[in-house]
């Protein structure tokens, strides 16, 4: 019936997948249904019929592709003559879940319905809330294990701890799903990388350099943020920059598609700007402690800045990118070198600390020698409550030094452990891709001699066969014979009689 509703198998092998390498960043993804793909056709070619296609898990960071891959896998996997339809219901988790008692099951039913034939996406899949949540997930359950939604396909995605949360508080529910894929989040090149590959796109002269450079500083900073999108982040830079040509060129147009330096720094400027908040933030406890009014003048305190470098790596993003608006730099006379992996940022700790020793000694000499010397090096007419509060101000100075020095090993030893970690992972997941890599070499030999010894099976019947017939034929022609003779030994006694 299904082979029916189907209809006639194309004959096309590698048309469905070209979708694929549309998308960006796609690589492993494309490897894993190609897997799948070679699967359901051996096993369609073999005679067991239509394969059952299982239910999906995405998990990943938003703008990673998890929707675009959902809704291009549809139409793979109908191209492959594998579903009966390419048809794509798209939801949510908080869209499933009801205001009242009774209303869940009503509109996951809806659904489901709706979806029949086709398949069911359902995004921030980790959004199921209390009853009405817990509702919502034992009606999806009871529908993939229903025989009236055979032919439903359900796909869920999230992030994958909070994907894991959910399985974790619902036993049973995992296993209900077959194939999980991955998206890994954005690098600052990737991030660069696909803003070139929009410009050509769009028919734009070929970037300079020096405009994928900025976009890569920008994003070093964005990325490690609450909320970065990844691709749809990078999609806005890229639009918020032709936004800026557009109104550089709509009173003298261009005979070529030409993207400015000046367009994408205004943008990465406007972005860094609404992001600062966040920027902020994110090291906020290793921000300058003195910037916070006190009883004296900031001139009072010598002693290192205690700025995180993610905020200075911002500042100097853009200044580099918008000069005429940010002069803070030339100044001071020195900028932050932009940290773009681990190792650049712990050396740059240890410099930063090397220079605190050094300030830090300066300053300790100095707080000694208000300290033994307190009354020679006061100045006549400062009063015992002044002295008194600048000799307060100076210990707190020191106080918050070594809290700095301190916060700075704590980075440096978490950034430790998370390399190690890393590198832990990394071992694990190359042990595990070396162990899955045996089984399938294993599998494929076991397929091959199980396929040597059916054609030798097959071929040693076909031999029997025609060795009987062989025989039989032999048989018959020696009982020919046979007869033959007895009719030349009877003929003359009939002819003599």
């Amino acid at each position: 019936m299904l082979q029916a509703r189907i209809g006639k198998l194309s004959t096309s092998t590698g048309i469905p997948l070209d979708q694929l390498d549309r998308l960006f960043r796609m690589e492993a993804v494309k490897k894993q249904i190609e897997k799948l793909k070679k699967t359901w056709s051996v096993a369609r070619g073999e005679g067991d019929g239509i394969p059952d296609i299982g239910h999906f898990v995405f998990t990943g960071s938003p703008g990673t592709g998890k929707t675009t891959v959902a809704s291009t896998l549809a139409s793979v996997l109908f191209g492959l003559q594998l579903k009966a339809s390419d048809k794509l219901v798209e939801t949510t988790a908080l869209d499933l879940q009801g205001d009242y008692l009774g209303q869940t099951k009503t509109k996951v039913q809806g659904l489901l319905e709706e979806a029949k034939g086709g398949c069911l996406f359902i995004d921030e899949f980790c959004s199921f809330e209390g009853q009405f949540g817990k509702e919502a997930i034992d009606a999806l359950v009871a529908a993939m294990t229903s025989p009236d939604y055979r032919d439903l396909q359900i796909r869920i995605a999230g992030y994958p701890a909070d994907v894991d949360e959910v399985f974790r508080k619902n036993s049973g529910l995992k296993s209900r799903f077959q194939h999980f894929f991955q998206f890994p989040d954005w690098t600052p090149e990737d991030s660069s990388r696909f803003f070139a590959l929009c410009a050509e796109s769009d028919k734009f002269r070929s970037l300079d350099k020096a405009i994928l450079d900025g976009v890569r500083r920008a994003c070093t900073v964005l990325v490690p943020l609450d909320g970065w999108a990844n691709g749809r982040d990078v999609m806005q830079l890229y639009n918020d920059a032709k936004s800026n040509r557009a109104e550089r060129v709509f009173d003298s147009p261009e005979l070529d598609k030409i993207l400015l330096e000046a367009d994408v720094a205004a943008a990465i400027k406007a972005m860094l700007e609404s992001r600062q908040p966040k920027i902020r933030k994110a090291l906020k406890a290793l921000d300058d402690p003195r910037k916070s009014s006190g009883p004296l003048p900031a001139a009072h305190f010598q002693g290192p800045s205690a700025r995180s470098c993610t905020v200075e790596m911002a500042d100097e993003v853009m200044a580099d990118e918008c000069p005429e608006e940010s002069t803070m730099e030339a100044d001071h006379g020195k900028s932050c070198n932009t940290p773009t992996t681990e190792a650049e940022q712990e050396e740059l700790l240890k410099d930063e600390e090397q220079k605190d020793n050094g300030e830090g000694h300066a300053s300790r000499t100095n707080s000694e020698l208000g300290a033994n010397h307190e009354w020679d090096e006061r100045d006549e007419g400062v009063t015992d409550q002044v002295w008194d509060e600048l000799q307060a101000c100076i210990g707190r100075e020191e106080q918050e030094r070594k809290d700095l020095l301190r916060m700075k090993e704590e980075i440096k030893r978490a950034m430790r452990e998370e390399q190690e970690a890393r590198q832990r992972y990394e071992e694990e997941l190359a042990r595990i891709q070396a162990e899955l890599e045996k089984e399938e070499q294993e599998r494929a030999r076991r397929e091959a001699e199980e396929m040597e010894a059916r054609r030798r099976a097959e071929e040693d019947a076909k031999q029997r066969k025609f060795e009987e017939q062989l025989r039989r034929k032999e048989e018959m022609l020696r009982k020919r014979e046979e007869i033959k003779q007895k009719l030349r030994t009877v003929g003359p006694f009939f002819l003599s009689s």
